[in-house]
């Protein structure tokens, strides 16, 4: 088996990691992290990732970058002055105050 590997890595004249393309790969990525993938090709796309090493940088790319993305979401920040204008807003509407 890990030679196997090893022959896909350096590619020894045996069909692609995972049984699929680099551009198939890449094509599937999104969905693949998404787990849109029904099982059979998320295991091909996982085996490619697994052992090819131009896509596998590109994979942890896009997973760190989803990662930071969501950590930034969990923590908005909002301008004071927008805040305290905010709250002015509502306060005035619970008064029953124009705006």
């Amino acid at each position: 088996m890990i030679l196997d590997a090893l022959k896909r890595l350096f590619g020894g004249g045996m069909e692609p990691p995972g049984g699929i393309s680099c551009e198939e790969a890449m094509a599937r990525i999104q969905e693949f992290i998404d787990g849109e993938l029904d099982p059979a090709e998320a295991g091909n796309v996982e085996e490619h990732f697994d052992v090819c090493t131009r896509c596998y940088p590109h994979l942890k790319l896009e997973e760190g970058f989803r990662k930071r993305v969501r950590e930034a979401l969990r923590q908005p920040t909002v301008p004071e002055d927008l805040r305290e204008g905010v709250l002015e807003i509502l306060e005035r509407e619970e008064k029953g105050e124009p705006g």
